[in-house]
């Protein structure tokens, strides 16, 4: 991300005085001062980034002119400033904080008004030509991959998903080739690691976004398939043995775990989607699968939470959702309706035992470099489970009462380590459910 703490070596040129200024006779009833505002910051961000384009242009073609073992020229000259090549290669976040910018700002009107408003259209263009000079430059750079993913996120919100999909095919192959999967091999970095499998997930994430958003999605292809190998993905430092295992040289393969849970997770999305009508059996197999998955890895760590936590979160949450789904489905077919509610309390005792695991866990290390996200959000979905069923009729048992308490301590410790635990809260959400006569 951005290092504030570092000099820019470009200055962002001031906006011309004649944007800057309104002249008082255009203050009339018709004129809208949020609008030409919008366009006023735009056409400045437009000067950044047309300086921007024009130092990495600058920069390229310095490249491409260097002979073999010769070294680059130390100087290029810029509008009567003298910017070194090396100083150049530093303006990176400059270049990247006029990106984050301009799409900040792009990203605000609707699609609508970005076909209608001239500005905007510039807007996106420039920041077209950005990514591409920064693709040529500084390809396998994560400020580009993450520039990238700006770009895709704006097309994805202004309803331009073919741009978006070649924004975001492009950035994976950015990720791939420039080995970004395995790059924490080569380094101690532990912020860039971090940074990369945050990439990865955005990748991810993205990539089904826009298959779930598309009027034909079994026509495009999935970005990012499933893993075939472990070696293509990144552990990022959380490849740990458990206790049980640690005499053993063959570290769990979690992220791979993980991968693999958020990949069943976008296929049970996809059958629970309006685009898709899932059939019973449909729905039955793809349970059969998640199950599958859970048993493997409480095999492959039995009595510890600790190696699969995440992917296991994952999957749990994914199976109370299609449980639901296949409730709605068969609300008619009493049997199968109770068979739906009893797998659903089942997966809910065993996330109440991962926290409560959890909470008993004294290894305050395990978890520094680990924010449990997926157990945030795991925790939150399986209280929103339990007040489900309480309003279909289940009555909520002295077990359920015992672990919204449980869940309640365990968001409580997990707030410490990401800020945004604290809004998953489980006296705001019980306090929405005025049939829920309990006393905490």
């Amino acid at each position: 991300m951005i290092n504030k703490g570092r000099k820019h070596v470009c200055q962002p040129p001031r906006p011309p005085a004649q944007l800057a200024t309104v002249k008082s006779e255009n203050m009339t009833e018709s004129y809208q001062p949020v609008v030409d505002a919008q366009r006023i910051g735009s056409d400045a961000i437009m000067a950044i980034c047309v300086r921007c384009h024009q130092i990495y242009s600058d920069l390229y073609h310095e490249r491409s002119t260097q002979d073999n073992g010769r070294a680059i020229n130390q100087s290029d000259s810029y509008h009567g400033t003298i910017l070194p090549s090396s100083h150049m290669l530093e303006a990176a976040d400059a270049e990247l904080a006029s990106l984050l910018l301009c799409i900040h700002i792009a990203s605000q009107p609707s699609s609508a008004e970005m076909r209608e408003q001239y500005y905007m259209q510039r807007l996106y263009i420039q920041s077209q030509r950005i990514f591409a000079c920064l693709q040529s430059i500084r390809k396998f750079s994560i400020e580009t991959i993450q520039c990238g993913l700006l770009l895709a996120v704006y097309q994805i919100g202004a309803g331009l998903l073919s741009d978006a999909y070649v924004t975001l095919s492009t950035t994976t192959g950015l990720a791939r080739a420039g080995q970004l999967l395995t790059c924490h091999k080569n380094t101690h970095d532990g912020d860039r690691s971090h940074e990369a499998r945050v990439v990865w997930w955005a990748i991810f994430l993205l990539g089904r976004r826009i298959l779930a958003l598309a009027s034909l999605p079994n026509h495009l292809p999935l970005l990012m398939e499933q893993p075939r190998d472990f070696e293509d993905l990144p552990d990022i430092h959380i490849l740990r043995p458990s206790p049980e295992y640690e005499g053993d040289n063959q570290p769990y393969e979690y992220f791979k775990e993980e991968l693999q849970a958020a990949y069943l997770t976008g296929k049970t999305l996809y059958y629970m989607s309006p685009l898709h009508e899932s059939s019973e059996s449909e729905l039955e197999k793809l349970n059969g699968e998640i199950i599958t998955r859970l048993g493997d890895m409480f095999a492959k760590a039995p009595g510890s939470w600790r190696p699969f936590c995440s992917a296991i979160a994952i999957l749990l949450v994914t199976a109370v959702e299609l449980q639901f789904t296949r409730l709605t489905n068969t609300a008619q077919d009493k049997e199968a309706s109770s068979s739906c509610l009893q797998a659903i309390s089942t997966h809910i005792k065993i996330t109440i035992d991962i926290a409560r695991n959890y909470l008993e866990d004294e290894d305050t290390n395990f978890a520094t470099d680990i924010v449990p996200i997926t157990g945030v959000i795991s925790d939150y979905h399986t209280l929103v489970a339990i007040f489900r069923q309480r309003e279909l009729g289940h009555e909520i048992a002295t077990d359920d009462s015992e672990g919204l308490i449980v869940l309640k301590r365990s968001l409580n410790k997990k707030s410490n380590l990401w800020d945004l635990a604290g809004r998953f809260d489980i006296w705001a959400l019980a306090g929405s459910f005025r049939k829920t006569n309990m006393e905490f």
